[in-house]
Parts: structure tokens; sequence; C-alpha cells
């Protein structure tokens, strides 16, 4: 059974302690180790979560802004050679519903990291049942 956390500490020692690059690395590194790794594991292991609400959702912007964004838009280059604004057209939010490529290109690109464990709030709403049944 592999350690992640000692890949982990791998992975920021072959980035000379850059932990931003070691952790970017990681993310590759965990998957093809552990497939079915998630994401949450990886930001824990790489000390992007806290018991503090408030401080752990500026962990998870941080990340996603500086870990898990640059490395899903490298992944998306080096596999279909795309441009920066073909890239930015790929992921960014747009009006426009995704074509079928964009969409395949978007999963192949997702299996290259590990799995996201978004969770969604399962509130009583019971105001919109009227909505949803007529």
């Amino acid at each position: 059974m592999v350690n992640l956390q000692e890949l982990f500490e791998q992975c920021v020692a072959e980035c000379n302690g850059n932990k931003i690059d070691g952790t970017k690395k990681f993310l590759i590194v965990a998957k093809k180790t552990v497939p079915d790794i998630k994401m949450n594991d990886c930001m824990e292991i790489a000390g992007f979560t806290s018991k503090n609400e408030k401080e752990s959702i500026n962990l998870a912007q941080k990340f996603r802004m500086n870990i898990l964004n640059p490395t899903r838009n490298y992944i998306t280059k080096k596999l279909f050679s795309m441009t920066d604004s073909e890239i930015e057209n790929l992921w960014g939010r747009t009006e426009q519903e995704k074509t079928e490529d964009q969409r395949a290109k978007q999963e192949a690109v997702k299996a290259k990291l590990p799995a996201r464990t978004r969770t969604t709030s399962s509130k009583t709403m019971s105001f919109l049942d009227d909505l949803i049944t007529q």
C-alpha cells in the first residue's frame, strides 16, 4: 500500500522544495498510483484543508486558483495542443452549451486528475415541490 503523505513529500522534494509545483505533480502521480483517489484527499495531504470553516474556504480557493486550474490547463495544452484562448473557452464559463468534442476533451483531462468530491446541500426545499410537480 502506498503512503500518500510520503508520495506528496517526494513530489515536493523532486520540485526542489517548491510546495506549489510539488502539489501539482502530486495530483497527477497520486491519480496514477491510486486511481480512485479523491481531490479532497489530495487537498488534505497537501495541507489545503482546515477545521476552521472560513479558513478552509480560503484554502480551497487558493488550491483551485494556484494548483488545480493551472494543472488542468497544462494537461489540456499538452493533450490537445490548444492555445490559451481555446483553453479558456473550454474551461471558462460561457453562455454557450459545450460541444460534444469539448465535453470529451474535458472528460479526458479530468481522467488524469483525482475525482472531484463536490458535495451539495440536501436541504429540504418544500417550497419548490409545487413547481416541480406541475
